[in-house]
């Protein structure tokens, strides 16, 4: 009896010192006009009570907005980062250049237009045969891809910029150089899914990819990558690793109109959604954690900081710190949510983003 009620004290006694602690804050400049915010606990080494750790792991969080909007500092992100420095990871939120950004603008400027304009525009805009539109679809399809790959690009660029940051100055920080895991929502999944296809891939010489060695250095790998509604692109062939990829977390939901949940090919390439990265990773026996929400849209790339916390957790602890070697797929069925269409095309996606 004395024995338990030493080890029931002694775990509400680890439990109170990992809770109680302080989250700090410092944000430093890491690139031109781009920052990022460091979370961590004053011993958040300690507070895993893990000795054989050589520092602190450490998650770079790369936030979401279609790669025209966002922050790194979004309240709705705070809990995530705070519930991760309490675990014992220190987290890096990070600003990255919006390649889509000037579209987007463009786009809302010729909305303003249209409005005011009223019915001289609108009969402008029905002008044409349909072989007009559908070319006219066609060019804004390829446009829209090729602004899509320089912006994911971009943003692969300042990720790997930003985890050169990171590795200079991991020793003052306490971080272990060998466990720096990348997490993303939505626009930051992709980046953080494509960071990870490059590096396995090793896009040296190869002028449509970004190469890693020119911002790190060439042993590195990250630890692991957690993805909240995330795709990767491929415009050259079929889309294969050629080197196993550090364990991946996959969320997503079935019905998502704005990242694609399968995958969707076009002559100019294909985006290859959670489900279908999920497969190829499946056929590699690459250790992976599938989590598939039915019927549920790109609310995906949110919630599970807010409600799967216990899941991403134990992905970290035991595909990451542990290195198990485990492909997890999990499929939750929402009875009681509507029935949404999943069968989407391009001109869906594009519309979703943009229109």
């Amino acid at each position: 009896m004395k024995k338990t009620l030493l080890i029931f004290t002694f775990i509400l006694v680890c439990t109170f010192t990992l809770f109680s602690q302080e989250v700090k804050k410092e944000t430093l400049l890491y690139g031109k006009d781009l920052y990022l915010d460091r979370y961590f606990t004053a011993g958040s080494k300690d507070a895993r009570q893990d000795t054989l750790l050589k520092g602190s792991p450490c998650v770079i969080f790369v936030f979401g907005g279609g790669f025209f909007t966002g922050a790194r500092d979004k309240k709705m992100y705070l809990p995530y980062y705070r519930f991760l420095a309490k675990n014992g990871f220190q987290v890096i939120a990070i600003d990255y250049r919006l390649g889509l950004k000037p579209l987007a603008e463009k786009i809302a400027a010729e909305k303003a237009k249209k409005a005011g304009n009223g019915a001289s525009t609108e009969a402008g805009a029905e002008a044409g045969t349909k072989d007009g539109a559908a070319k006219q679809e066609k060019i804004k399809a390829r446009q829209m891809i090729e602004l899509m790959e320089s912006s994911i690009n971009m943003a692969v660029e300042d990720l790997y910029t930003a985890t050169a940051f990171v590795l200079e100055h991991a020793a003052g920080w306490g971080i272990d150089k060998d466990l720096i895991i990348t997490s993303g929502s939505s626009a930051g999944a992709i980046t953080v899914l494509q960071a990870e296809y490059y590096m396995c891939n090793n896009r040296q010489n190869y002028t449509e990819g970004i190469d890693y060695n020119k911002y790190l250095p060439k042993e590195f790998r990250y630890a692991g990558v957690l993805s909240f509604a995330g795709a990767i692109l491929n415009l050259h062939g079929k889309m294969n690793w050629k080197s196993t990829p550090a364990p991946i977390q996959l969320f997503h939901g079935n019905a998502d109109s704005n990242v694609p949940y399968k995958r969707i090919w076009t002559p100019l390439g294909s985006f290859n959604g959670s489900e279908y990265i999920a497969r190829k990773l499946s056929k590699m026996d690459a250790p992976h954690y599938f989590y598939s929400i039915d019927n549920a849209t790109h609310s995906i790339a949110v919630t599970p900081m807010e409600k799967n916390l216990p899941e991403i957790l134990g992905f970290l602890n035991t595909f990451v710190i542990e290195k198990k070697q485990l492909i997890i797929n999990t499929e939750v069925d929402q009875l009681d949510a509507p029935k949404l269409k999943k069968h989407l095309r391009i001109k869906d996606y594009i519309k979703a983003n943009f229109e």
